[in-house]
This record gives structure tokens, sequence and C-alpha cells, in this order.
């Protein structure tokens, strides 16, 4: 409704003002005055005041309702819209209301309230109907007041105690928690309509009754009008019944997406949530109409029903919800008695930290140290955050003393010299020059943010004293999502609009592999993408539906998977579920192949094994993961989904695949396992396959919220998956960013695998080495080894680093890191002692220049720490700011300190010059810049300023020279790192850099057991191993520990027996045995005592023991071995019988001897695929090794192992010779129809992902066959985008390898112009065959010093211009 006033209102267009009734008419009321409105037909306005937004100086539209059923993508694929843009489309007043969760209510608050407008609270509620039925009724409940808001968390939060398929609120929990809510109807899911549309009207009112005898006349009725017969049929009774019950009736849209145009966008989402496409019969809503509306949209659908638009008004009028957003929320911590107060304890505590840390150091006298030491006290007593410092205090001493192994911190908090005292952190932060500021500024007061690594196998016990601590219904974890990339989004549209998966895939290639890269952004970095948006109008589809669906927050699929190695029947064959890509057809439960559109991995603790009535073979899964079982009731068998913990083997039966056809078979057992280390899982996402559906959202478990009192006293709660433990538990419904909104204490409790390997190091170093030994190769004293103490100026760390010897070493092992890291230490050989202190400043910029950091300095980093003198300053008053980087801004720290020195800013205010920078905030720069350069005097004197700052112009810098640098600060800045971060990630890669290079043996078999579930990890840090010239030693069942173990006087590696296949628990039982009685003499021993124990070996046990060389030591071979395994069962079983019976004779048990004769020995080629199958790699050899030892020796030369390619580091393009064998072969089409084929070539440790395009298939595709040896020539890509590849050009098969011999060509040539035509050739096809020119009279020849290759063409190309002969010798 539009209306004009009669004179100007406002300048500012976009306002809100008030339209009025008076005693005169309608008037307009802003800025204090009172403007009557020029004539316009207003009889539809039932309310005495409207807001109206004006669009003009005299034009306003008013406003005629509040959007009070609102859903964004909180709604995890059912609402579209991001909560920032129901902000921007929300008129004045409205509410957001997802499906029975509060997340996103805080961004919709601020958001809101930001904007002016008017934010309401609350969500569309699961209840129960009047039967208690849980059947996913609807009921939107809305926050009146404060006391309204506390009791929404409440309902919200407790729903999940009521779990049928979603969260379901309950008739008891309303009349609870009443008070101050509002409840509308919602819409035909709500409990009124269901019963209307079901002909129930009676019980319709019941139900009306019910909710008003709660709610009374709070309660609404809602009418919706999406152009659904159900709604037009029913919308008169429910206007007929909240008349007759003395109750309003509001208008509202049922909104799940933006604009109307976002349909179809809409459409494909609910499609992605239910794995359909659109040509299937899938999800829909029926009608139209789900956008958020505009007044003048609302006025036309409801212009029967004004007064329904208006009281959507009067219930905003009621809704007055004010959060206190600022407030510390911190936990009182428990003082001893001996103290008074908090701040009297911290205060000691300090102190007593002061004392241990400087004692007998010049530190400790030293004003710089005790000044700071005195301002951080009295700045985190004045923010109110000693709480929080005693509280990390707390659990990190905790964790100490229980030997758990703490980090030196991460993120800004390594800044603080009081975090240093109190053990928080453990780099000196005036040492390294890390600035406090940086970690809480007193000018912008913000909760602190100490994150802290814990090693990862005992994290949850520091989580479990914090529960028990502060009560665990006073912590929970935080929730966090996935959200849709733009590569994701792509691939997810293209399957559901039915186009092939290659159109999909091809357009996700265009997409930079960067972070937080969006499709527009794609737009910019790669023009290939934008031409093909505006040349193909398949594409242009595809991108503009994907463009409104990425980013929106989605379900992933459970963390329930099967382990490695499970196999996947696809329409090529029994794969790996690990080696299955998306795009590939795999058989579904009902007999038909579809195609995966998402693969995904995930760590998991507690796993389940099944073993299967007469089947050796045992499949891992997590318990939650849904299997197909045959489930009995009655005299009637039901085929029903159910997870894998619930099953029950006595009674149910699992649904099968076998020799082409489905089966039940018996269940023999299930047994729960614990992984303590985790164990990586995988999964896969089939369209149309609805075993693979999950509930979608994942609990953070670093994130750690920790109330001051009830958790769902502060925020929303749900049971949210754990994927660490698998388990559901509480978990906050909002983001870490919105806890420091609400000033509640969070931290993140983060598990690196890295503390574990140092660890495990020490430990291991002092039990082989010795204590003082170890001390004294480090230069230290004291009674116990400390990481800490290791010297950060070892030459020969460097000289190793310098190498490109990174593997394993924290956040340096990455091809391109290891290259920058090689630049860096170039001159390591050359530098003097007293230098080397700045290899640790090197490594610290490295971490902070690499991505994220400023990666296009580090060529001027290292250009300057080649050559200081060439180093330029745009100030001199710089230099002792930038020397330590060369003149290079790295830092943040940096910038805070530029500003401070060359302008005069306080810390506090040039740390918010430094945020500004690097979120970008436009407004915030403009002014900063203004004061940098010419200073605040007028604003400062005007009291518009507390603190003033001179500028650069007044310190004696010029203009020109001040904006020069500020226009450097500004570009380093947004992507300039945190160097406290930096300096303690760089402190963890230095300590293990210096593990991996003076007791390597230690350092790897420490890594191998960190990612123990990881076999791609392990196969590496093996040929790592290798390289290094250690000793792989094969599992030994007298010898072996549970995990990789060290024998230094072997100077190797013993494989543990847990890393046989399924051997799992048993190992644990063969190790305790032998531990208590002593030493397995034979296998007979080995059986008969663990089956006495009451845990006997299986075939299966005894068949991978043997094949992975762990029964080696009893002196048979396998063949020997395996057939005395059979006796060995048989007799224990045959003797146990006797005993039974009372038969056990003088010829029973130890006092014979089974005797096998002497057999031949099974074939190397089995020998070793037996062992790869129980180990996971090939240890003794490879089917490669025997083709190398017979292969051409001019071959050998050019060759480089696959293991050498993919482990040295290299990220460089290449041509390369490699031998490998051929697994994983798939024949593809490229989008013209060409065959192409992707395979991996592996070598004993190691697997390189080849690509066959169609220029090279002709003379490839005949030597490519699964598992076959080849020799390939190609180009080699070490891209980090998309991997470690190689571009094939010739395949060369096994039988030319083993039997090539010298070759020479002769080329008859007649003339000159004949001569160049061959060198030209030559040039063109450089190879390995000498090339000899011959005069046409045969007399004489001429060697040149270039080869040629033949190929095919090549030699085609030969024999059409010239006379040649091809020797070979």
């Amino acid at each position: 409704m539009k209306i004009e006033a009669v004179e100007p209102v406002s300048r500012k267009h976009g306002v809100i003002v008030e339209l009025v009734r008076t005693e005169d008419g309608w008037k307009i009321e802003a800025e204090g005055k009172q403007v009557p409105i020029k004539k316009c037909n207003l009889a539809n306005l039932g309310r005495d005041n409207y807001k109206v937004r004006m669009k003009s100086e005299t034009e306003g539209e008013v406003i005629r309702y509040a959007h009070l059923h609102c859903h964004s993508d909180n709604s995890l694929l059912d609402g579209l819209a991001k909560v920032s843009e129901i902000v921007d489309a929300i008129e004045y007043s409205g509410a957001l209301t997802d499906h029975g969760v509060l997340c996103g209510f805080l961004e919709f608050y601020k958001g809101m309230t930001a904007k002016g407008k008017k934010p309401i609270i609350g969500f569309e509620a699961y209840v129960e109907d009047l039967d208690g039925a849980l059947k996913k009724n609807h009921l939107i409940l809305l926050a009146k007041n404060l006391v309204g808001y506390h009791n929404i968390l409440k309902l919200c939060s407790e729903g999940s105690e009521h779990f049928k398929g979603k969260p379901h609120v309950t008739w008891e929990m309303l009349n609870r928690y009443h008070e101050g809510v509002i409840a509308t109807s919602a819409c035909l899911a709500g409990v009124i309509q269901r019963y209307l549309l079901n002909g129930q009207e009676e019980r319709a009112n019941e139900a009306l009754e019910r909710y008003i005898s709660i709610f009374g006349n709070d309660f609404y009725i809602e009418i919706q009008r999406h152009g659904t017969p159900e709604e037009d049929r029913i919308t008169p009774v429910l206007v007929q019944m909240a008349k007759s019950h003395g109750v309003s009736y509001i208008a509202t849209t049922d909104s799940h997406y933006l604009n109307q145009g976002d349909s179809q966008a809409h459409e494909v989402l609910l499609c992605i949530q239910t794995q359909k496409t659109l040509e299937e019969k899938h999800m829909t809503f029926p009608g139209t109409g789900y956008h958020i509306h505009s007044s003048e949209e609302m006025e036309k659908l409801f212009f029967d029903y004004p007064e329904a638009l208006d009281a959507t008004l009067d219930l905003a009028d009621k809704c007055d919800v004010s959060l206190s957003l600022g407030d510390v929320n911190i936990p009182a911590y428990p003082i001893p008695a001996s103290f008074q107060s908090e701040d009297d304890y911290f205060n000691f505590l300090c102190r007593e930290g002061f004392q241990e840390r400087f004692q007998g150091t010049k530190k400790i006298t030293n004003n710089e140290y005790n000044r700071r030491f005195e301002y951080e006290i009295s700045v985190i007593k004045a923010m109110g955050f000693v709480p929080y410092f005693l509280m990390v205090w707390d659990y990190i001493n905790y964790a100490r003393k229980q030997g758990i192994y703490v980090g030196p911190g991460r993120g800004s908090a390594a800044g603080s010299l009081i975090a240093y005292c109190l053990g928080i952190t453990d780099l000196d932060p005036i040492e390294y020059n890390l600035l406090f500021e940086r970690f809480l500024n007193p000018e912008r007061v913000s909760m602190p943010d100490v994150d802290i690594d814990f090693e990862h196998t005992r994290r949850n016990e520091v989580y479990q004293y914090v529960c028990q601590k502060y009560g665990e219904e006073n912590v929970s974890h935080i929730i966090t999502f996935g959200t849709m990339g733009a590569r994701m989004a792509i691939k997810d549209v293209t399957r559901v609009m039915g186009y092939p998966t290659s159109v999909g895939n091809n357009l996700a290639k265009m997409i930079p592999s960067e972070p937080k890269i969006t499709i527009d952004k794609a737009f910019e970095k790669n023009p290939e993408l934008m031409d093909e948006y505006k040349r193909n109008e398949v594409s242009r589809c595809i991108i503009d539906v994907a463009k409104t669906i990425e980013g929106c927050k989605r379900h992933s699929s459970q963390h329930a998977c099967f382990q490695a190695g499970t196999l996947v029947t696809t329409v090529i064959g029994a794969i790996p579920i690990e080696k299955v890509l998306v795009g590939q057809f795999v058989m579904t439960h009902r007999g038909r192949y579809q195609r995966v559109v998402r693969t995904m991995t995930s760590i998991a603790v507690k796993v389940y094994d099944i073993l299967l009535d007469g089947n050796s073979e045992v499949t891992t899964v997590t318990g939650n993961h849904p299997l197909l079982v045959l489930q009995r009731q009655g005299a009637e068998t039901y085929k029903v989904w159910k997870p894998t913990a619930g099953i029950k083997p006595s009674e149910e039966k699992l649904i099968v695949f076998e020799a082409g056809s489905f089966f039940e078979r018996p269940i023999e057992s299930i047994t729960e396992r614990i992984v303590p280390t985790g164990q990586v899982m995988y999964n896969l996402t089939v369209e149309n396959d609805s075993s693979y559906l999950a509930n979608g959202i994942v609990a953070h478990n670093c994130g750690v919220l920790i109330a001051p009192g009830v958790v769902s006293d502060w925020v929303p709660t749900s049971m949210e998956l754990d994927e660490l433990t698998g388990e559901k538990g509480v978990t906050a419904q909002v983001s870490m960013s919105e806890c420091e909104d609400l000033s509640l204490l969070k931290m993140d409790f983060l598990g690196l695998r890295n503390m574990t390997v140092i660890h495990e190091v020490c430990d291991g170093v002092v039990s082989d080495y010795g204590l003082n030994a170890v001390l004294k190769e480090i230069g230290a004293s004291g009674p116990k080894f400390r990481y800490q103490d290791i010297p950060m100026t070892d030459r020969k760390t460097y000289q190793m680093l310098g190498s490109g010897m990174t593997a394993g070493v924290f956040q340096l092992e990455s091809p391109g890191m290891t290259r920058v890291i090689k630049d860096m230490f170039v001159d390591i050989n050359e530098l003097p002692d007293s230098e080397l202190h700045q290899c640790f400043e090197r490594l610290i910029a490295a971490v902070a220049l690499y991505r994220p950091g400023p990666m296009d300095s580090i060529p001027d980093y290292i250009k300057g720490m080649r050559d200081q003198s060439a180093v330029h300053y745009d100030h001199e008053s710089l230099r002792e700011l930038l020397c330590v980087t060369y003149g290079v801004i790295v830092f943040q720290e940096q910038v805070i300190s530029i500003v401070q020195k060359l302008a005069g800013f306080t810390g506090g205010r040039a740390d918010e010059v430094r945020r500004a920078m690097s979120k970008k905030k436009e407004a915030v720069m403009q002014h900063e810049h203004e004061v940098f350069v010419h200073g605040n005097r007028e604003a400062f004197e005007a009291g518009i300023d507390k603190n003033y700052a001179p500028g650069c112009i007044a310190n004696g810098i010029s203009e020109e020279v001040a904006e020069a640098i500020w226009g450097k600060m500004d570009a380093f800045a947004r992507y300039a790192f945190n160097r406290s971060h930096a300096a303690c990630y760089a402190f963890v890669a230095y300590i293990t850099a210096y593990m991996s290079c003076h007791w390597p043996i230690h350092f790897y078999a420490a890594m191998l057991n960190a990612f123990i579930n990881n076999p791609e990890k392990v196969k590496g840090y093996l040929a790592q191993a290798v390289r290094r010239g250690i000793k792989l030693l094969p599992p030994d069942i007298n010898r072996s520990k549970e995990l990789f173990s060290v024998e230094t006087e072997k100077g190797g590696i013993r494989f543990g027996l847990l890393g046989i296949a399924n051997v799992n628990k048993a190992a644990e039982s063969i190790i305790k045995e032998r531990s208590v009685h002593g030493q397995f003499k034979d296998l007979k021993d080995l059986y008969d005592r663990t089956a006495d124990a009451g845990e006997p070996l299986s075939n299966q046990h005894l068949e991978k023991l043997i094949f992975s060389g762990a029964l080696d030591s009893f002196g048979m071979n396998k063949r020997e071995l395996r057939t005395l395994a059979e006796l060995v069962v048989k007799d224990y079983k045959k003797s146990a019988v006797e005993r039974t019976l009372g038969q056990y004779s003088l010829f029973s048990g130890a006092q014979y001897e089974l005797i096998v004769p002497n057999m031949s020995e099974y074939a190397e080629d089995d020998l070793l695929q037996r062992e790869y199958e129980s180990l996971g790699v090939y240890l003794s050899g490879h089917p490669v090794n025997i083709a190398l030892q017979a292969m051409d020796k001019s071959l050998k030369q050019k060759l480089i192992t696959i293991t050498d390619l993919v482990t040295e580091g290299s990220d460089i393009s290449k041509n390369v010779f490699v031998v490998g064998q051929v697994k994983g072969l798939l024949r593809r089409y490229t989008r013209n129809n060409d065959v192409m084929y992707n395979f991996e070539l592996q070598d004993q440790f190691q697997g390189i992902r080849c690509v066959v395009f169609p220029s090279a298939v002709e003379t490839a595709q005949a030597h490519l066959e699964e598992k076959s040896i080849i020799g390939i020539y190609g180009r080699f890509q070490g891209d980090e985008t998309y991997g470690k590849q190689i571009i094939v050009d010739t395949v060369m098969p096994q039988g030319k390898l083993r039997q090539l011999k010298k070759q020479m060509l002769l080329i008859t040539v007649t003339n000159r112009q004949s001569q160049e035509e061959v060198l030209e050739l030559i040039e063109l096809h450089p190879g390995t065959v000498p090339v000899y020119l011959k005069t046409p009279e045969g007399n004489k020849r001429f060697p040149l010093r270039k080869s040629i290759r033949l190929s095919a063409g090549v030699m085609d190309r030969l024999k059409a211009g010239w006379k040649i002969e091809l020797i070979t010798q």
C-alpha cells in the first residue's frame, strides 16, 4: 500500500517511519514532527499505527504484515534462503522459524537489530498429537519476552529427549515452559490442520482448546494460501474456529526460499536431500509462493482477510526480547580455601609461574619483563577474564599431571606473558616478539580465545575432566555445519537435473581449488568457466541453479561407514570402497546399479566386526550404519534397515548378495571393538539408495562450551553425533563465534597427532638410550627429558630440511612447502654458528608465508634473505620492525607495530587497524587511513577520539611515503598471518624435524602408529623409512607389540600384530598370554595356550598370522605352517572332547608332537599377494621388483621409482620413466566420446595416478591390463590442487622391459636438405636410440650427438622419407 506525504518527511531513502491515526486523519510521524498524507484509500487499515518504509522524501510503502513463518538453510536441505538474505528481505519485523532447531537465531537477531528491524526469536517445533503420538506435527513457538526466550531454549533443547525421526516437544513440556511463549498453529502439517484434513473437526477443536488452555490469547491460528485445494478447503473453517474460540488468526506464508524465481532451485535442493532426480517421482511442495512476500503481495493474497495481516503486526508488537551481548558469562572457578578471591589466587599462580620460568636468568629482574607482567595482569583483571585463565590453567595442569602431552600453544594466546608463566603456552613472547594486544585488546572487549593441542588419543580425558569438574549439564560440544561448496553444488545440480556425471565433473574442474571459493569468484579467476557459461546452454542452466544453492548448509552422511578394503560390487567388478569414485555405478539393495554421487571418510574409535556363518571374512563397520536385516515377527518375516549396533545375531539375518542373487545369511557374531587411535572409515552416497540417507548435523567435538549453569539455560542444544566416539552428546546450536557474542566460555580441545608422536619418541629414546645419554645429546639437565629443552639451533636438523627431507615434519611435508623450505635453508652450510638463531625465524616466516599467507611475497623474502644489502625500506624507521623478515610484511603483528611506531597509535587501536584490514572493513579502514597519515588532533580535542594519534606527517614522515606504507600494509594484512600462531606451529615443526633427524627409527615408528589406520599414510612413511636406511622387520609372534615398535639392535621397525588384517582383538590376547607365560615354542603351543585362555585363534587368525610372516620364527615354510594349523586345531578339539569324557591319554597334549612332512613353498607371486592381503603392504618384496631385477641396464639408468617420485616432495612437472603394476584400470570416455584410461601404477609402497588421453590410447591400450607390469614414459605433474599424476605418452610391456637390447638407427641422407630434415625430426622426438647418418654409397657412418624416440608414428615418418636400418646388438 503506497502513501504520499504532502511535504518531505526525510532525506534518507529506506528509513522506517510511523504512520499514525489521529483525529485529523492519518499522518506520518518522523523526526519529531507529524506530516499529513495525501488522500488515498486506507479503509483496510484496522490498526492505529503502522510502519512505513520511505521510498523517497515524500513517498512510502506501508508495511502491512510481520513475516512470522520463515525457514532458512538451517532447515537442512529444506530451506534455501540464508539468514543474511532473509534479514535483507524482511520489511521490518519477522521471525526465523526453522524446523526443530534454533540454529541461526543469533545471526538473525544481530542482523535484524543492525538494520533497525525487529527480530522475533522462535522455531517450528515438532509436537505430539492429542494421543501423544510423535508424527512430526508442526507448531510455531515464538519468544514474547526474556522469560519466553529462555523457555524457547528449553523447549528446543529438551525436544531431543523425545526423538522419533525429529526432536519432538510434548504436551507436558508445553505446559512446563509456556510462560512468555507465543504459539501459532503452523502450516498444513499442524495438529489442528491435519485433523481437519482427515475430517476430524471435533478433534481439531479439541486440539485448539488444549492449546488455548496452555497459551491463552497468545495462541494464534495461521491461514496460508499457496494455491492448494487443501488450504482452500480448510481456511474458512480455521477462521470460523478462531472466531468461535476468541483467538486471533494470522496470515502467513511458509517461506523456504527468497524469491519466487528460486522455486526450481528449491526443488533441486529437495532432490539432493532425498537423492532423487527431477525426472523421477520426487518430493515437491504443493502449490506455489513459498518465497518471502512483500506487503503488496500479501495484501493481494489476503485481500479478503485484512484483519489477518493486522494480527501479525499485533503479534509482533507483543514480542520484546533484548539480548545482553557483551556481558562476561564465565563460570566461577573454585579456588582453594586459603585464598580470598579468584584475583588473589590468580595473582599467586602468575607470580609463582614467573619465578619458575625465569629463576636464575637475567629476565627475572629485566624491566621489560616485569612491566609486561604487571600490565598483562592488570588488563586481564580489568576485563574480567581471571576465571577464564584459571580454568585454562587448571585443565592444562591436569593434563600434564596425567602425562598427557600438551602443545606449545596456538593462535594469539602465545603473545601473552601471563599465559607463558601459567604454563598455558611454551614460547617466551618477549623473546620471540609476540604481541599481547593481538590476544587481548583493552580497547575492544572480546572473549579470550585459547585453543589447546593435546595428544589426539587422550584429548577426551581432558574433556571428561572438565565435565566432572563443572558438571556434565554445564558442558557441551559446539555445533558446526558442512556447507555446499561451489564444486559440490555443481555436481549435485548436474545429477539432479539428469545430465551426465562427466558434465558436472568437467564444470567442477574449472572451479579453482581454493578456500572459500565461490562460483562468482571462479568466473573472475578462470575465464574458461565464463566462456563455458556463455556458450553452453546446459552449463549455464546448471551453474545458475548451483549459484543459488552454493553455500547452503547441507546434511552429510553419517560418519558410519566401512573400513578400507571392504569390497563394493560395481558394474565393473568388486572394488575396495576406498577406491570407488564418484560417477561409478554400484549395486544397490534393489538389485540395480546406481551412480555414486559422493564419497566420504571419517575417523571412528568404536567399530563392529561382523562375521557371517560359514564365512571367514570379517566386515568392519561403524555401529550407526544401517544394514538390511531379515527380521521375524511371529510367522512373518520383514526386511528392515537397522543400525549395526542394534542387530541381534541370534534373532536376525543379514541380506547379502552372492553369486548374482540376494540371500539371507545367519550371523555368527557381531563384536564391538575399540580403536583408541581412531580408524579411517569410508562411505558412499548413492543416488536413489535409501541406505545412505542420514541425519545431517555434525558435532564439532573440538569446540567445548562451559556455561555458568545448565547449558540449555543459555543456548539451545540438541543431541548430535560425536564423530570421534560414535555416540550422541549434548551440542550447543550456536557456532564458535556466536558463543563469543553471548560472552560464553568456549574452548577448543584439539587432538594433534604430532603431539602423540612427540610423546612416543620422547619415551622411546629415553627407554632405549637412557635418560642421561638423551639429556647429554640435547645439552640439557634435569630430572626428566622435556621436548621443550631441545636446542633450537641444531645445524643438522636445518640441513635435513634444506635437503628436502620433510616427510612427517609438522606443516612442512607438502611438495610446495618442501620447495619453500629448501630455498629457506639453501645457505645452511655456510651460515656461521652465531647466526643459526635466524633459522627458526625463517621457519616461522615459512609457516606464515605459505598458505593461507601472502605467498606472492615468498620470492622477495628469499631474495632479501640471500642478499640483505638489497633490502629496501620505505622509511628508516621500518628497518627495526621489518629487518627480521628482510623488508617484507609477513605478520599481522608487524602491521600493529608499524602503525604504533610511525603514527603513534595505541596498541589497542593498532590492533583494530589490523583487524579492519584483515576483515576488509572499508569504512573503518578509510577513517584509520586518514588518521595514520594526518593524525587525529581535532577529533581528539573535540572528544570524538579518546586516544591521540599524531600521524606519520607529524612524526616527520612525508605524506607520499606514508601513503606508500599504508598501501603495502593494506595489501599484505589481508593475507598476513598471526605471528604467535606461526611461531607455535614452527616450534612443533622444528621439534618433529629434530626427532626425524636425530632419532629417525623412533620418529617413523611413532608416525606409523599415529596414522596406523590410514593405509596411504602408512605406505608413505614406510617408503620414507626405507629411503632413510631403516629396516622394516616383519611381524613376529614372539617379538611384536600391538603397534609398530623400535628394535634398536636391528636398526629397524617391527610391524605390530594389530597391523595384521583381521587379527584385531586376538593380538591383545596373544601379547597378554606371552607376557604372562613366556614366548611361544611352536604353532601348537601358540594355539593351545590361547585356546586354554578362552580365546582360541580362528582359522582366519592363523591364516593371516602365517602369511604376514609372524610365525616364520617357528622354522617352517608357510605351506607347512598352513598344513600344521589344520592339524593343531583338530587335535585341540579332539583333546578337549577327550578331557570332557575323561579319556585324556598318555599321548595327549604336550606329550606328543604333530609331524608335518617337508613341503615345497608357495610360488613367490602367491606369497607376495597373500602377504599384501595380510599386511596391506608388500613387505618382503613386490611383483615389480622381479621385473626390475631383469630390466635392461640402459632403462634402469632412466628409471625413477614411483616411491621416490611420490615421496620426494616435488611439485614440478617433468618427463619421467617409471615401472609399476597396474591397479584399478578404468576405461572412460571424453565429452567427444573418445576413449581414455585412468589407473594407478604401484610399486612396493606407493602408487601414482596415471591418465592415458585419447591421443595415446591407440599404442597404449594393448598393454593395459589389471595387475600387469608395465613401464611408462610420460609427463609427471605435481600440482597440489589436483594431486600427483602421470600423463602417459608411451607404455612398455613387461616383455620389452626384460628383453630390450641396445639399438642404433642408420639413416641414409642424399643431400644437405635431407640431413636438416633428419635433425629437425630428432629435435621433435628426442629419445634413447643413437642415430648414425650414412651416405648413399654406404661407406661412411657419421654419429649424431642426439638420440631419437622410435614410436610407431616416428617410424612411419622415417620409412616414408628415408632409407633406414634399425640394428639390434
